[in-house]
């Protein structure tokens, strides 16, 4: 019986020796793998990288394109910003008339996450725009255009529809409201997906 107890006390001993040994080099290997992971995200990360845009299409006597692909970096989890290329094309046929507007901009854009989710988002922007009015007689009015500045302001929600992608939709206005600002006095209602590595 003597010898039974003592080799259950020897073999638990050993037990807990071996459990405290291995919870030992587990948080050496976490400790480790701690330190290589700030090394290693001290600098550029292509995983941090996103890619998107916003597509909007209208046919009819309205027809409206409009392409605006963005490159963004997140360069943390609540903090993110990037660059947009804004394309729009929109004729407008009115019987008599027919209207061509065409604009072509970039503006940088800075994304705060005080929820994971929901974004306040800030764009200010340079956009070129030109256009023309033909009417049905062959003529057609002077040719029109002209440099924008614009300055959105605004927020949204992004839904994740994978590990580094998301559904994005926003609405932002334009607060500088100069004459010739593409968006004029109204909300601007946008929604895309961004795409990550």
């Amino acid at each position: 019986m003597k010898l039974k107890l003592s080799l259950l006390v020897i073999l638990a001993v050993c037990s807990f020796s071996f459990a405290e040994a291995q919870q030992r080099d587990t948080i050496y290997a976490d400790s480790q793998r701690y330190v290589q992971d700030t090394v290693n995200h001290n600098g550029f990360q292509k995983e941090k990288l996103f890619f998107g845009g916003n597509i909007g299409l209208s046919f009819g006597s309205m027809t409206y394109i409009n392409l605006s692909p963005l490159i963004g970096y997140r360069f943390s989890k609540m903090l993110s910003a990037g660059i947009q290329i804004n394309g729009v094309y929109e004729s407008v046929d009115y019987g008599m008339e027919k209207d061509r507007y065409g604009m072509l901009g970039l503006g940088v854009f800075g994304r705060f996450y005080p929820i994971p989710q929901i974004f306040l988002q800030v764009q200010p922007e340079a956009d070129y725009y030109m256009g023309k009015t033909k009417y049905n007689d062959g003529t057609s009015s002077g040719k029109y255009q002209d440099i924008a500045t614009a300055f959105l302001v605004g927020g949204g929600y992004s839904q994740s529809i994978g590990q580094n992608s998301a559904f994005v939709i926003m609405l932002l206005y334009d607060v500088l409201q100069n004459d010739n600002s593409p968006y004029g006095n109204q909300p601007i209602f946008r929604a895309g997906v961004n795409i990550g590595f």
